[in-house]
């Protein structure tokens, strides 16, 4: 890589945030259980006051769960938080035992080059939004992985929220409203194969939203993405 200010990204969660939770192991396969109980956590009917909002705990539940798809959040500290309970994480038991856990702990060690790539263009600005396709899609199934930096009202960058969605749904509906087709082309010139030097400084033009080659990711990035259908 031409530009290596990625390495020097950290991810473990080594560097507690006043929000951090302290006195539970991160590694806990019941960590949402302990921390819930050592904060004194709402939940059920109890409320909630967002910015521009009020709603239970269990509604807030019911709606997170209700998207189209998968929903994480890493802190800026590399901690994985929280996935939403969908349809589609309801049968990864692998990924309700890793909340807590530092992204470190979350992903195969041959593929922390990648992921320290894609942590430092979020946390850095170079990029704010990632998106991987899923290298096993086809014409009935088109995944792309979302990875989307978060900052706090102050602007500070706050971690990462990642989601994934299956977008031929929406693709067909369009096509159907429009009475457009798919057409493929043998004409056009192929796409260049996106670099992910973009993310890492290497070019400066690069796009604020940047899509990654999934050939060039042996897997996926954030603690929830290592269970990806394959």
């Amino acid at each position: 890589m031409a530009n290596s200010d990625f390495e020097q990204e950290y991810l473990s969660s080594n560097h507690p945030l006043k929000t951090t939770i302290q006195g539970v192991d991160m590694q806990a396969s019941d960590w949402v259980e302990q921390a819930a109980a050592q904060t004194q956590a709402t939940c059920g009917d109890n409320y909630v006051q967002l910015d521009r909002g009020i709603l239970t705990a269990d509604q807030l539940t019911n709606l997170l769960n209700s998207l189209p798809g998968k929903l994480t959040f890493v802190d800026s500290n590399n901690q994985f938080l929280y996935y939403n309970n969908s349809p589609e994480n309801k049968k990864n038991q692998k990924l309700a035992v890793q909340v807590g856990d530092s992204i470190e702990n979350t992903h195969p060690q041959q593929i922390s080059s990648y992921v320290k790539q894609v942590m430092h263009a979020l946390k850095t600005g170079q990029s704010d939004l990632v998106k991987i396709p899923l290298p096993t899609n086809n014409q009935e199934r088109y995944v792309v992985y979302f990875y989307k930096a978060v900052h706090d009202q102050a602007g500070n960058y706050a971690g990462v929220n990642e989601w994934s969605v299956d977008i031929m749904p929406l693709i067909n509906w369009y096509l159907q409203q429009t009475g457009q087709k798919l057409v493929p082309s043998n004409s056009a010139p192929a796409a260049p194969k996106p670099d992910m030097d973009a993310l890492t400084g290497a070019s400066q033009s690069a796009a604020k939203s940047q899509t990654i080659d999934p050939d060039d990711l042996p897997d996926s990035i954030t603690g929830a993405s290592t269970h990806l259908d394959k």
